[in-house]
């Protein structure tokens, strides 16, 4: 369950109904929880990223009550923000009162007692959180505690907990998985007992399991998959998963939890094959995925996953040859497929996959025009649109 969009130009302040523009560098992909579905993707009329030049992917958020939300950082550094109403989409620039860390990206959460949740890294290296109180944005600075800052280069992940609320992940300047959540209705920071350090450029991913409740997986400096879980009696704990192999270098996981078949983590690996994690009979089980079309994962790209409630698990990623290809479960067994999207994909960036409960399996991806793409399947068959044109959904 997810959501996202496209849109405007903040330095003039107008909406560019038309092809969008992705910025340079910028990535389309998505953040997964089962309840409530974040995701965060590429594009718009506007330029993304600072006039520093620094690179920067937007996130969105379904809220019950304005709809389609989606921000970025807009030219001047700040987060800006697009919302569709009257069925035209608006720019607006939340009151945030510090620039976005070069090189990071925001992440945006519904939460049902707050509503819309915005969390950045600012150029202090401080979280911040955006939010409406009382019919207005509010900028707070979030208590980063443990680790004083945000370790450069990483970016935050949030996630809605039905018995904790709001949680926020983080890399420390100390290289360790740091968590912030309310505790009596105060911001509070806690480390997990993390077993060893995060792999530097890498960012962490938080799902909620309806089973185990939050789970954090991360690359471990080791170069292996490390998941933080809470269990009964013993709290927050660190655990390698078994029998995989090391990461590839530059890339994070993508988790998705699936009612049939539970917790799911899919990595690229250093021989830059798709790899999963799942558990079966109670313990984690580790696959190496068919990717046949482009023999091996884009370098430097990383997997986006989705659960479709026809076809089950979707994974999509950027092959060596530039196109974006799928690997889902047929008949009990994991086969690879490649949409005929209409452009290669922009170097350097990753796509990201979403439910949408009208139209199923959407990907959305910069393609090698700049223009934001989008795979979806129409009477049977994958067709790329480009959204802002007319032929889009």
């Amino acid at each position: 369950m997810e959501q996202q969009n496209w849109g405007a130009d903040q330095a003039t302040g107008t909406v560019t109904i038309g092809p969008s523009s992705a910025y340079p560098g910028s990535s389309a992909y998505q953040l997964d929880d089962w309840e409530f579905t974040e995701f965060s993707w590429v594009t718009t009329g506007g330029v993304i990223g600072s006039p520093f030049g620094h690179e920067s992917s937007p996130t969105a958020v379904e809220d019950p009550a304005t709809g389609l939300n989606v921000f970025y950082v807009g030219t001047d550094g700040h987060i800006s923000q697009l919302a569709k109403y009257g069925g035209t989409w608006e720019p607006w620039e939340p009151p945030g009162t510090i620039a976005v860390e070069p090189g990071t990206s925001p992440i945006a959460i519904e939460d049902p007692v707050t509503g819309r949740n915005v969390f950045y890294v600012g150029s202090d290296g401080k979280l911040n959180q955006l939010v409406v109180y009382a019919g207005s944005w509010q900028d707070n600075e979030l208590p980063v505690g443990n680790s004083v800052a945000v370790e450069p280069g990483t970016s935050p992940t949030a996630v809605e907990d039905s018995a904790t609320g709001l949680n926020v992940f983080y890399v420390g300047v100390d290289g360790k998985i740091s968590q912030l959540a309310i505790y009596s209705g105060v911001w509070k920071n806690w480390e997990p007992p993390a077993g060893v350090l995060v792999e530097p450029g890498t960012s962490p991913m938080a799902i909620e399991d309806l089973a185990t409740g939050r789970n954090v997986f991360y690359v471990g400096g080791d170069g292996f998959i490390h998941q933080l879980a809470v269990y009964a009696g013993v709290g927050w704990g660190d655990y390698p998963l078994p029998g995989g192999g090391s990461v590839a270098s530059g890339t994070s996981p993508m988790a998705t939890d699936d009612l049939a078949t539970g917790r799911n983590v899919f990595y690229v690996g250093s021989d830059g094959k798709l790899n999963q994690f799942v558990v079966q009979g109670g313990s984690w089980q580790h696959y190496e995925l068919p990717v046949v079309n482009s023999a091996v994962v884009e370098v430097g790209t990383s997997p986006t996953a989705v659960v479709d409630w026809v076809t089950g698990r979707n994974v999509f990623y950027v092959g060596v040859d530039g196109k974006i290809s799928q690997v889902y479960v047929y008949s009990g067994v994991w086969e690879n497929w490649e949409p005929p999207e209409g452009a290669g994909v922009q170097a350097g960036t990753s796509p990201m996959a979403i439910e949408d409960p009208l139209t199923g399996r959407n990907v959305f991806y910069v393609g090698s025009d700049g223009i934001v793409h989008q795979l979806v399947v129409q009477n049977g068959t994958w067709v790329d649109n480009k959204p802002g044109n007319a032929d889009a959904l």
